[in-house]
């Protein structure tokens, strides 16, 4: 068999970038832009706020999107908020109508808010689309870097953790309990390689090194590409970067003969095992596995979900995104007054903010990511249930400073980490 392993050093992956220009090219043609311009914000006190949210209805995002808008209607339904109106508009299951939907939410129907697509594309075309509006968007896709080139924008947030953060915290914890020597493997895109090259960083710096990494195309059944290699290589863990649908696949194939070992010696970002939809899903499988993720009582916040919204998720996780909106957007429409264009206050306030939810507190940081706590959990099967074991808390996890220059991650920060060697070599065999 040819195995083909695929290595990456920091920042070695093919670069996905769309220029501001490129974008608004495709939002020329699709409208003429009058010379009233975008919408002018008014005082929110004194009207309701609309909340645009461009979410697709069917596609590989369309589970995401329904438990991001139940976590967004429960807190509205908690908390009895009569003055935030959602305008929900379908980009297609590709992204097909993105520019169209973005431009309708923005100049049609003036929301204040934005809430961006799920995918990179998409995301980024929101970033664009808001730079000549006088909203403020919510960033949903993990990978765009909010400091980076045309995509540093004042009025743009992320609330769930991006490629960082979903993996930073894990490589001290690794190292006191599993092992000094990593095999690192995942998804071949865009997501998977930044996850896995953050914990390869960060792993490197607190003292680890690695045994090998192969990664895999998106949907890819070729699991055996990386069980056979395992095996092989003398590692004490494994750091699994996959992606929702390819994380079943993958534990499903090493939950079998001499490869079970490996199950309780894996850890990863919480994509691994998503609750409660990953969860079921893997039924005794996930007995051993460790993730790292923000929600640190999923179960007692599905039930908060099922309770206000009758609405069954496919992720918990996403869904505390969607209810740690909507607490930004009521704090922001109870507190903060801004006309016209001058969105100065607003976006003050929110840098500002500090929110509990069902992640634990919130904040925002200089570049507007997310200060997260996060949990490390140990995912337990008993009364045929899965549920997590708390293992450690890391309180405020913070993310670099990305600097500015091409979307995604250019180099390796000056400042944190001196001129060194790749971490690993192209192989070949």
């Amino acid at each position: 068999m040819k195995c083909e392993m695929k290595s990456h050093h920091l920042g070695s992956h093919k670069d996905h970038y769309i220029s501001r220009r490129t974008f608004l090219l495709g939002l020329g043609a699709s409208l003429i832009v009058g010379s009233s311009g975008f919408p002018k914000l008014v005082k929110a006190q004194s009207r309701v706020t609309k909340v645009g949210i461009a979410l697709p209805e069917h596609g590989p995002f369309s589970q995401d999107a329904r438990s991001l808008i139940a976590g967004f209607d429960c807190y509205l339904k908690e908390h009895g908020v009569s003055r935030i109106k959602a305008v929900r508009r379908d980009p297609g299951a590709n992204d097909e109508r993105t520019i169209q939907v973005l431009t309708e939410l923005l100049m049609t129907d003036k929301v204040d808010f934005l809430i961006s697509p799920m995918s990179l594309d998409g995301a980024e075309k929101a970033v664009h689309a808001v730079s000549g509006s006088s909203a403020v968007l919510f960033v949903m896709n993990p990978c765009v870097k909010l400091v980076a080139g045309e995509l540093c924008q004042s009025r743009s947030f992320r609330v769930g953790p991006n490629t960082y953060q979903r993996c930073y915290p894990l490589s001290p914890w690794v190292i006191q309990n599993l092992g000094q020597r990593a095999f690192i493997t995942g998804s071949n895109d865009r997501e998977g390689n930044e996850t896995a090259d953050f914990f390869a960083y960060s792993f490197d710096k607190s003292g680890g090194t690695f045994g090998d990494r192969v990664m895999l195309p998106p949907d890819s059944n070729n699991v055996h590409a990386i069980t056979d290699v395992i095996d092989k290589t003398k590692s004490d863990f494994i750091f699994a970067a996959f992606s929702k649908r390819d994380a079943l696949g993958f534990l499903r194939a090493i939950d079998s003969g001499k490869y079970r070992r490996w199950l309780k010696c894996t850890v990863g970002p919480n994509s691994l095992v998503t609750y409660p939809a990953g969860a079921h899903a893997l039924g005794k499988i996930v007995s051993g596995l460790r993730t790292l993720s923000c929600v640190k009582d999923p179960l007692d916040f599905l039930q908060r979900l099922k309770k206000s919204t009758r609405t069954d998720v496919s992720d918990v996780g996403v869904a505390a995104e969607g209810y740690d909106i909507a607490n930004v957007i009521d704090l922001c429409t109870n507190n903060v007054s801004w006309e016209n264009d001058n969105t100065s206050a607003l976006i003050e306030f929110m840098e500002n903010l500090s929110i509990n939810g069902p992640r634990g507190v919130l904040k925002f940081d200089k570049n507007h990511e997310p200060i997260l706590d996060m949990v490390i959990q140990e995912w337990q099967f008993s009364n045929s249930q899965p549920h997590p074991k708390l293992l450690q808390e890391v309180p405020g996890v913070l993310s670099l400073d990305f600097g500015c220059g091409k979307v995604g991650f250019p180099q390796r920060p000056r400042g944190d980490v001196t001129d060194e060697g790749p971490l690993w070599e192209d192989i070949e065999e």
